[in-house]
């Protein structure tokens, strides 16, 4: 073989790896979320009713454990966005109870791309910052604007840095499962909040996180196995799949969560 096809040889193995390692540490779609017009306008009570979610088109999303990452829960999410230009997020997780530290939130990528996540993507990572985050204090329906400020994973208040408050939110315990309901304008014009500029037809990268005090596991869509974090692209236009049920939604968590249980207990 002479020089000129080593060299090319070389060349080619070297762009594979490089290729190879760049998709490994790059965050990954794994769904969309359709925003859909609501009929009838929901009631943020936290209670999802199914009148007022029928138009919702509900997506699954796994969450890993931050710190035992082969331990994961399932969440379902739907969306809908009003005449008055707000938008509407519904979510349904197990759990028995509700926890005095317990919180979830939603975080949207800023118009520039920059990720969300920072390496290492393990519970030594942390958030880039000025992200926009949807915060809720669940034990008393707090709902907070923040947005994302690093390094670790931490976030700021807007109205502490000049912004506003603009959210709404409700939980609702149901004996086996947690129902969620937030809302707030797809535009507010706080700037100094960070937070998202959308219209009917937009589109933005979501991340999801949710913190269980009672077992004092952080819930994140990170996954350290593979170097990267998922995302969700949340569309403000509606699909043309039929919306499911909220009591199929909730049939669907237990059955997973039932599966995944008989598999980690036949593996011991």
């Amino acid at each position: 073989m002479n020089k000129t096809k080593i060299l090319v040889t070389l060349s080619s193995i070297l762009m594979l790896a490089f290729l190879s390692t760049t998709l490994v540490v790059a965050p990954v779609t794994v769904g969309t979320l359709y925003s859909c017009p609501a009929d009838p306008i929901p009631v943020i009570d936290g209670t999802l009713g199914a009148i007022e979610w029928k138009e919702g088109v509900p997506l699954t999303v796994k969450l890993y454990n931050l710190n035992a990452q082969a331990d994961t829960m399932e969440i379902e999410i739907m969306s809908l966005y009003d005449n008055d230009l707000r938008i509407y997020f519904g979510i349904t997780y197990l759990d028995d109870r509700i926890n005095p530290e317990d919180y979830l939130f939603l975080i949207f990528q800023d118009a520039e791309g920059t990720a969300i996540c920072t390496p290492p993507h393990n519970a030594s990572g942390g958030f880039n910052d000025n992200h926009d985050m949807k915060f809720m204090w669940l034990h008393n329906n707090h709902t907070v604007d923040h947005f994302t400020k690093g390094p670790g994973y931490n976030w700021a208040d807007d109205v502490s840095n000049g912004g506003v408050d603009n959210g709404i939110g409700k939980c609702h315990e149901n004996g086996t499962h947690i129902t969620v309901e937030m809302r707030f304008p797809l535009n507010t014009g706080d700037s100094l909040g960070y937070d998202i500029n959308l219209a009917i037809n937009d589109s933005v990268n979501m991340f999801i996180g949710y913190h269980d005090e009672d077992k004092h596991i952080d819930w994140f869509q990170v996954r350290e196995s593979d170097n990267d974090y998922d995302l969700i692209r949340l569309q403000v236009s509606c699909t043309a799949a039929s919306p499911v049920p909220v009591i199929y939604i909730l049939l669907g968590l237990m059955v997973t969560s039932v599966v995944s249980f008989l598999y980690k207990k036949k593996r011991k």
